[in-house]
């Protein structure tokens, strides 16, 4: 009996070899193909290796450059890396587990050139193309100007022109009831005649009785015209206080009148400041949304590998792998720690990342990643820090928070329009924030842009001014808010360069205002200073003619102060003259 079987051996032998041989000669082909096949499906764009090499001891693999093109744009890579080693436990890939113990990924970059242009044929859907706006950033191409001064003073309804109109009208109908009321009163004629017949019937001696009667009824006579001229006279005076109170109070109304149309222009012609109420939203919300909505895509591939139910579901007639109970069991996947070298345009980042399954709940330790500056150039510091736990199977919570510290940011071109085109010349930023993911997403953000200079010009008005604003700003902050279910995103911005643009914006279409207002006030003063002066000469001619009234009233007064002589006492005053007489010569007889 023999107890060795030579040829059982042999076979043995010859069966290993081949199946070794196999392995080293093809395994790394075909590896190779399956990850450039299964990496093209679930990337939607060409996958392409230079080289892999698989090494047994221990159980590794090595991937030597790496791209992965852009779909829609042939010649360019999505990302690509130089080098990538991993090494795995045999003994837990033997019992279906894949346990990568390490990963290291050198030279990632992203949006690179190719050297030939990609030969994925997969049809990738054209997302919906929003027409572009060629206005100032989604705001209305308002063209905005103020009128010629011409035009207002023909067009507008002006108080300056009413008040203008009104005083010519009231002088006009004043200086009639004026002229009237003057040709009423009595000339110097016969003011003449007044004095003349006054003087004869008042003076000399009354002769007689009759005499008396006869002087008396001349003196009535006269008193009785006179009374009537002195109240035509009255008449006058009133006529003439009453039109220079009503041609006053019109000069007043009509001086004022300029400022008062001058300042209802002002309200007319004011800026509506609600097109610059949001305008951070409007510079940056497109970018932002547009990199949340990359963010969640992103997100979405990665969410299968973070988390799992507990409750698998089996296939039938499909094979699966059964795990006993282990005192330390494993997941079905675990990379254990992963290096990744990151290389953009601002200089390097170190990321490692740690503990990723889809099983946490087997592990009992959350996913972390890490991400650090390093050699920067044009920024101070680059940091990141996540937590991805779902330890408890449909109670994850995600938290990734982020800082960038004095960031060197140069020709950032916000809006891309020829009519209002905007640049970021330069600027510093930090930018500090904070994601959190459970039911929903939540994400906040701050961002301080100081110093920062803008360059920007327009050809309308109203670009003008929104281009000399933003060259106006110094700094300006930024605050950012997204929300989401994973069906829509709630996006809000708010920025302090909104109250700085709203109050250039003010500030220059005041100035603007004021100039426009300050050619209206000229014209306008110069229009009323015209209707008023002429007629404010004549009104003051009123005051002389006032004055002459009164010296005539006088003179009526003093006409009806005269007065004859009563016939009776002047006889009596003869009588006691004599008799007077009589006893002075009496007594001086009786001194002799």
């Amino acid at each position: 009996m023999k107890l060795i079987r030579w040829g059982g051996i042999l076979t043995f032998i010859i069966l290993i070899s081949l199946i070794t041989g196999f392995w080293f000669f093809f395994a790394d082909d075909l590896l190779q193909h399956a990850i450039e096949s299964s990496g093209s499906d679930a990337a939607e764009a060409e996958v392409s290796i230079a080289d892999l090499d698989i090494s047994f001891i221990p159980l590794g693999i090595e991937i030597k450059k790496l791209e992965v093109a852009n779909a829609k744009s042939p010649m360019r890579n999505s990302l690509e890396f130089d080098r990538a080693v991993a090494h795995m436990d045999f003994l837990k890939l033997l019992q279906g587990q894949v346990i990568i113990e390490s990963l290291a990924v050198e030279g990632l970059r992203f949006d690179t050139q190719r050297m030939r242009a990609s030969t994925w044929t997969k049809k990738i859907p054209e997302p919906a193309r929003e027409v572009a706006s060629d206005s100032m950033f989604s705001i209305p191409d308002i063209q905005i100007q103020l009128p010629e001064v011409n035009d207002v003073l023909l067009k507008e309804d002006l108080v300056t022109t009413k008040m203008s109109k009104q005083l010519q009208s009231d002088y006009a109908q004043q200086m009639l009831h004026l002229e009237a009321a003057f040709n009423r009163i009595p000339n110097a004629d016969k003011f003449k005649n007044y004095e003349d017949r006054v003087k004869a019937a008042t003076t000399g001696k009354v002769t007689s009785l009759d005499n008396f009667k006869q002087r008396k009824h001349e003196l009535d006579t006269v008193h009785d015209a006179v009374r009537a001229d002195q109240q035509a006279l009255k008449d006058a005076r009133q006529q003439l206080t009453t039109s220079k109170e009503l041609l006053s109070a019109d000069m007043k109304a009509l001086k004022a009148a300029p400022g008062d149309d001058v300042s209802n222009l002002k309200n007319k012609y004011k800026l509506d400041e609600s097109n610059a109420a949001n305008i951070s939203r409007l510079l940056f919300g497109e970018q932002a949304g547009g990199w949340t909505k990359t963010g969640l895509y992103y997100y979405n591939k990665l969410k299968p590998v973070l988390e799992s139910d507990k409750k698998e579901k089996h296939v039938r007639l499909k094979g699966r792998y059964v795990h006993f109970h282990s005192d330390h069991p494993s997941p079905d996947f675990l990379l254990k720690d992963a290096h990744v070298d990151v290389e953009l345009p601002f200089g390097h980042l170190s990321a490692q990342l740690q503990n990723l399954t889809h099983q946490m709940y087997i592990t009992g330790k959350p996913a972390t990643l890490t991400v650090r500056g390093v050699k920067l150039h044009n920024m101070k510091s680059f940091a990141i820090d996540g937590v991805f736990n779902h330890i408890r199977p449909g109670q994850g919570k995600d938290t990734i928070s982020f800082k960038l510290e004095d960031m060197l940011m140069q020709d950032l071109q916000l809006v891309k329009s020829e009519k209002l085109p905007i640049t970021i010349t330069r600027s510093n930023i930090n930018v500090a924030g904070l994601l959190t993911i459970e039911k929903t997403l939540s994400l906040h953000t701050e961002a301080l842009f100081n110093p920062v200079s803008f360059s920007s010009h327009a050809t309308t008005t109203l670009g003008n001014m929104f281009a000399e604003a933003f060259n106006g700003i110094s700094h300006f902050n930024i605050s950012a808010d997204v929300n989401s279910d994973f069906k829509k995103v709630d996006f809000k911005i708010r920025s302090d360069m909104d109250d700085q643009i709203k109050q250039s914006l003010k500030q220059q279409w005041d100035a603007r205002v004021a100039a426009f207002q300050q050619k209206i006030k000229d014209r306008l003063d110069a229009e009323e200073q015209k209707v008023r002066g002429r007629i404010e000469t004549e009104v003051a001619k009123l005051d002389q003619k006032k004055l002459e009234l009164e010296n005539k009233l006088k003179q009526t007064d003093d006409l009806l102060r005269a007065k004859v002589d009563d016939f009776k006492e002047q006889k009596q005053q003869q009588l006691e003259q004599k008799k007077d007489a009589a006893i002075d010569k009496l007594k001086n007889r009786l001194k002799r």
